[in-house]
C-alpha cells in the first residue's frame, strides 16, 4: 500500500484523522504490530504469561522509521445541514 492508504487506515483504527506527510511515494509492505490497549474500540486480548507485552502504536510506529505528531492539518468533511423526502411518482 501507499503511505496515503496507511494513514488512512491508521485514521480508522485510532478514530482520529491522520494525515500522510512524508512526501515518500511508492508501494510499501506494512505490517503493524502492536498493542490493542491503544485502539479505540478493540477487545483487549489475553496474552500468554510468558510473550512480551506488545508495543503501543506510536512505538511500533517509531519502529517503522514514522512519526505521529500532533498538527492541525485540514481536513476534506461532508456535513449534511438538513436532509428531506422528495415526492416521486409511481
Amino acid at each position: 500500500m501507499t503511505l496515503e492508504d496507511f494513514a488512512k487506515r491508521l485514521t480508522s483504527l485510532l478514530g482520529q484523522p491522520v494525515a500522510e506527510e512524508t512526501g515518500i511515494e511508492g508501494m510499501f509492505d506494512i505490517t503493524l504490530e502492536c498493542s490493542s490497549d491503544s485502539l479505540p474500540g478493540f477487545q483487549k486480548m489475553s496474552a500468554a504469561e510468558d510473550a512480551e507485552p506488545a508495543p503501543s502504536v506510536v512505538s511500533a510506529l517509531r519502529g517503522l522509521g514514522l512519526d505521529l505528531t500532533p498538527a492541525k492539518v485540514a481536513v476534506k468533511r461532508l456535513i449534511v445541514d438538513s436532509a428531506s423526502a422528495v415526492p416521486t411518482e409511481n
